[in-house]
């Protein structure tokens, strides 16, 4: 398979990753983790006016990622704080 080709497939494979509504945490790290060895990899075998384009098109996906992420981290952390508040009120009836 041709590298960014690869890299397609991976990107693809993150999305749906991501799609699910329980989210696999350890897939999701392993494809980030051949994400970035494919592009590190894939960036080295181009000259530079073309690894110049490949990266500006990598950078739009990898902005979009680290967006979903944050917002996955946001969620997680607003849903342990209401546990917390939730054990705490619970916690005062006992």
């Amino acid at each position: 398979m041709e590298r960014s080709s690869l890299i397609q497939k991976i990107n693809a494979d993150i999305d749906a990753c991501l799609s699910n509504e329980d989210i696999d945490f350890s897939t999701l790290r392993s494809l980030i983790e051949k994400r970035d060895s494919a592009v590190k990899t894939h960036l080295a075998t181009l000259d530079e006016a073309k690894a110049k384009v490949f990266a500006q098109k990598e950078i739009a996906f990898q902005s979009s990622l680290q967006e979903r992420i944050s917002t996955l981290l946001a969620s997680a952390k607003n849903d342990l704080s209401l546990s917390i508040t939730a054990r705490k009120v619970a916690a005062k009836y006992k």
